[in-house]
């Protein structure tokens, strides 16, 4: 259930991992720094300072506080937030910030709002500070109704959820004593101004108001944060808090980053494309740019193969197909490729000749190598592919599903990947993951009668916005992703990925869902879907970079449109497939068939940093899977509570390290 009174449930501390809320907990460095996280009411998160509705701002039957799903917002960075809602301010009303400093007044200060900026709102100003606590003259920093950040004529920058991106922004202000106005949007500096070194800007007798200004120039928003600190905070320091993160204004959020992030030497990329239905509808230039990077990249990083995730198209209109072949066509002879069918491409045009059909370019992609035949309808043949293709001395196979592929394409693609057991599979279809990264699942919810667990799903996760149930592949005569789990992936060896779109990625903010086969073998599901975010999608590219060993691979995210890498956690990281060929082996940490002191050495260099050495497949390195280790090394099963603790850990790793060196100079002994 949602809860309604945050602070109870504990809603921020609920979904941060334990480093957060460590720092979280941890006393500020700063003199004064303080935070409201808005769970419920204007109560600090973090200090002694005080925040209380000026005028009649606080009448009774308001509703201030929910959560982003109630209000249908999309969630903020990390996971669900509490957040305040204000309508457009009287000049008698806003928020009053004392920060209970004896009376001090502050002449150096940072200030940050964690900010959703709605369509309503766009067109009109809105005041962020105003120190003038009577508020008898303009506020002091304001969004200006050209999207910018400033004061006194001077915006800099542009609140990206202006103009039809929908997401969050984290909005910085630095002030110093001598005068000089620093303005970030989501890390980024984005504008520098001096001679502000009056009285006006001073934080008088320590007090100040918050959205509202003397002539009432305000409009509608959300906030998920407040936070002011009493020093002035370093272009560093505003950088590493990057965007914004649910756990509230002082936690690091999303960080862009410029620098290229270099190739694996010997490695190779395979890159997938999420949902280009905005692309081909609103900015098909942003398409092409997009295809023609990949193509004049391919040597630089040595991209062999590209995945697309479906809705290709948002209607089935010429326009859009033609927008879509053509920046599509930039790959033919260059890289191959895959696409598959996603509800909007549902329609006339995807099975011709001229679009993605038999006889189109893409029936020609040397790598495809069989399709599913329906009986009488040929003209189908592209909609469910197979490709080959060998890549750093592994062999690949990807195979599409389509979004209405019923039992006969099940059982077709579970011929197809038994037949070919040497070969890594990577499996596309457009509707797997479900928000948060549970799979769509139409079976009936014996906890709500009458309903299937998606739409108990909706009824949890998506109040005030639309349901997400009429999109399982089961609605278009498919099979629903926990069906193809059960039938086809789980049954599969050699199957390592999983990849779908379909999914705003602004709700979806998680790495990946890693299952475990049968047969012991690593399965990770993949989200990509940039779609709601500005034009389209903003250019934004998944790369999923393998190095020479065949299992580790970076996760990587760059836009060519912004020239940048997307850094943050759930867009940059590394993940350990299992080897192919062979049964994994619990324990073999380093896939060279056995296990031994070697596995140890990469469990302890991947302890509470890495997955290399995740042993149990749950997606982290722990002392479980040293015990996973311990018991395969050992060949005596571990008692469960036998985890060691630090100290003991060093003495049972010494002592049976020892014993693998002897028993190693044993069997040389005996050769």
């Amino acid at each position: 259930m949602i809860c309604s009174e945050f602070r109870a449930c504990g809603l921020r501390l609920a979904f941060l991992p334990a480093a957060v809320i460590l720092l979280l907990r941890t006393p500020p460095s700063h003199g004064l720094d303080a935070v409201w996280n808005f769970d419920g009411n204007l109560d600090p998160s973090i200090g002694t300072a005080t925040m209380t509705f000026r005028g009649d701002m606080g009448a009774t039957g308001v509703k201030f506080f929910a959560s982003e799903h109630d209000l249908g917002l999309p969630m903020p960075f990390g996971d669900h937030s509490g957040v305040m809602r204000f309508q457009p301010t009287t000049p008698s009303q806003g928020l009053a910030v004392n920060l209970n400093n004896g009376g001090a007044t502050v002449r150096d200060y940072t200030m940050v709002w964690d900010l959703f900026r709605p369509g309503p709102s766009w067109n009109s100003w809105m005041p962020l500070y105003q120190t003038d606590v009577a508020n008898s003259s303009d506020a002091d920093f304001f969004i200006n109704p050209g999207d910018g950040i400033g004061i006194s004529g001077a915006y800099h920058g542009v609140v990206s959820n202006g103009r039809g991106n929908i997401a969050w922004n984290r909005i910085a202000v630095t002030r110093t004593a001598s005068g000089v106005l620093k303005k970030y949007i989501d890390g980024v500096l984005v504008g520098t101004q001096t001679g502000l070194s009056g009285s006006r800007w001073d934080v008088a007798g320590g007090q100040f108001n918050i959205l509202t200004d003397e002539d009432g120039e305000s409009s509608l928003g959300f906030l998920s944060s407040f936070r002011f600190v009493d020093s002035v905070l370093s272009d560093a320091d505003v950088a590493a808090l990057g965007a914004v993160h649910a756990g509230g204004a002082n936690v690091p959020g999303k960080q862009i980053a410029s620098d290229p992030a270099v190739l694996t030497p010997g490695g190779f990329t395979i890159a997938f494309l999420g949902d280009t239905q905005n692309y081909s509808t609103y900015n098909p230039a942003l398409f092409n740019q997009v295809t023609q990077w990949l193509a004049d990249n391919k040597a630089t990083r040595n991209i062999q193969f590209i995945v697309q995730d479906g809705d290709i198209v948002n209607g089935d209109i010429t326009t859009e197909w033609n927008n879509a072949r053509a920046a599509m066509d930039r790959l033919n002879g260059v890289i191959p490729y895959a696409v598959v069918r996603g509800n909007h491409d549902i329609g006339s045009q995807f099975d011709l000749p001229s679009r993605f059909g038999p006889g189109s370019p893409y029936s020609q992609q040397p790598t495809l190598v069989d399709h599913y035949e329906m009986p009488g309808r040929p003209n189908f043949d592209m909609r469910n592919t197979v490709h080959k293709f060998e890549a750093g001395g592994q062999k690949f196979m990807v195979v599409t599903i389509d979004v209405s592929a019923g039992n006969d394409v099940v059982a077709w693609v579970d011929g197809v990947i038994a037949a070919n057991p040497d070969r890594r599979v990577i499996l596309d279809t457009h509707a797997y993951l479900y928000d948060g990264g549970a799979r769509f699942n139409n079976a009936p919810d014996p906890e709500n009668p009458g309903k299937t667990f998606d739409q108990s799903r909706d009824q949890l996760l998506r109040t005030g916005t639309g349901p997400e149930a009429v999109y399982n592949g089961a609605a278009y005569g498919g099979r629903d992703a926990e069906t193809l789990w059960n039938t086809l992936v789980s049954k599969h060896p050699n199957i390592s990925l999983f990849l779908s779109g379909h999914q705003f990625e602004d709700f979806d903010q998680f790495k990946y869902h890693l299952d475990t086969g049968d047969a012991g073998n690593k399965v990770y599901e993949l989200l990509v879907d940039p779609q709601n975010m500005a034009n389209g999608g903003n250019g934004w590219i998944r790369l999923l970079e393998f190095d020479p060993n065949g299992t580790t691979v970076h996760v990587k995210t760059y836009s060519p449109y912004l020239n940048q890498w997307d850094t943050s956690p759930d867009n940059f990281y590394d993940i350990e497939l299992s080897p192919i060929g062979a049964p994994a082996i619990a324990g073999d940490l380093d896939d060279d068939g056995d296990v031994d002191g070697d596995d140890l050495a990469v469990w302890q260099n991947a302890l509470g940093t890495t997955s290399l050495g995740d042993a149990d497949a749950d997606g982290d390195t722990d002392g479980n899977d040293f015990l996973v280790w311990q018991n395969q090394f050992s060949g005596a099963p571990a008692p469960a509570a036998a985890v060691p603790e630090p100290a003991g850990l060093a003495l049972a790793t010494a002592a049976l390290v020892a014993g693998w060196f002897r028993r190693r100079r044993s069997r040389i002994g005996d050769q």
